[in-house]
Order: structure tokens, then C-alpha cells, then sequence
């Protein structure tokens, strides 16, 4: 058993203190510890960052077209894929921690 598998599952022990949440805990080390479910959280993660990587790309490609197509100055251009965008996620990332912290997620 790996380091990190055999720190869950002394966590997982040390926490049985209530009843179902040891149930809880025994099922998460048992996830962690089936290599079909590694593979998918890896694949899960792949397949978010490969979105990620193409959502952040996308403006940047299609940039001449929309140039052309809404009539922008360069400049422009660059206030739309820079500062908007920036100003943008900063707001709903912002936002979606509140959100988070408020409903008790983090």
C-alpha cells in the first residue's frame, strides 16, 4: 500500500468516532484504493483541463474573425480578450467562492 493510500486509511480509522460516518470514510479508502476509479478521476481531470486549455484559446483563434465580423479595432480586440475577460473571472470566481463559503462547501 502506497504512503498516501495508507495515510487515508489511518485518517478514515483514527475518525470512526460516529457511526456512519466511519461507513463514509471505509468507502472513500476503498475508492481510492480501486484503480479503475483512479483512472477515471484522471481521466475526469484530463478532460476538464483539455476544456480549460480550449475555453482560454478559443477568442484568441477565432480573433480575426471576430475582428472582421463586429468591426474592432485592434485595440479593442485586445480590451475584450484582455481586461473584460479578466474582469469577468475575477467576478464569478469571486462570486462562486462566496457561494461556496456561505452554503458551507470550503
Amino acid at each position: 500500500m502506497s504512503e498516501a493510500m495508507q495515510h487515508i486509511s489511518e485518517t478514515a480509522q483514527s475518525s470512526n468516532t460516529a457511526g456512519d460516518s466511519g461507513d463514509a470514510n471505509q468507502d472513500a479508502v476503498a475508492a481510492y484504493q480501486s484503480t479503475g476509479y483512479r483512472y477515471f478521476v484522471l481521466g475526469a481531470l484530463t478532460l476538464v483541463y483539455i476544456f480549460n486549455f480550449v475555453d482560454r484559446q478559443v477568442v484568441n483563434i477565432l480573433g480575426q474573425s471576430i475582428i472582421d465580423d463586429l468591426g474592432l479595432t485592434d485595440a479593442q480586440f485586445g480590451a475584450l480578450s484582455g481586461i473584460a475577460f479578466a474582469a469577468v473571472y475575477v467576478t464569478v470566481g469571486n462570486t462562486h467562492r462566496a457561494l461556496g463559503r456561505r452554503r458551507g462547501a470550503a
